[in-house]
């Protein structure tokens, strides 16, 4: 998901530049990889160039941008390119969705309304208790 970082303003042009460089040398791939990808070691990472694979092809492909000659522009000038709006137009409306954090706090949740219907249980039962036998009934607890 390097690409995300292409279309980062804020993100110095020489390291934008760089990207695109290394993205233009990759042919476009035929078919991507699926599943979940591998992490490489961040202490090896000299820059966010260094994650442009072929699969970095993949959102460019997707949103049907044919033209690509903006990535060989000068950055400068990428703001010019209806591909290069297009694709920022793309990446702004992808929803971004972390499944196993959201199953987490799921679970969380649930938890704690189980926790709480249980304590909600033990208080009830407690006050009838304390209503039926009196508060003699827990003196020897």
């Amino acid at each position: 998901m390097s690409i995300f970082s292409l279309l980062d303003e804020d993100l110095e042009k020489e390291t934008r530049s760089k990207m695109a460089d290394k993205l233009t040398e990759i042919p476009i791939p035929v078919s991507y990889l699926s599943g979940y990808p591998n992490i490489p070691d961040l202490d090896e990472v000299y820059g966010v160039s260094y994650l442009v694979g072929p699969n970095s092809w993949y959102l460019i492909e997707i949103s049907n941008i044919k033209e690509h000659d903006w990535l060989k522009d000068d950055v400068d000038n990428w703001w010019k390119s209806s591909a290069y709006q297009q694709l920022k137009t793309f990446i702004a409306k992808i929803t971004v969705v972390n499944d196993s954090a959201e199953r987490g706090v799921k679970q969380i949740q649930e938890y704690v309304d189980s926790s709480q219907d249980e304590s909600l249980r033990l208080l009830q039962t407690f006050y009838l208790k304390i209503q039926t036998r009196g508060p003699e009934a827990f003196s020897k607890l």
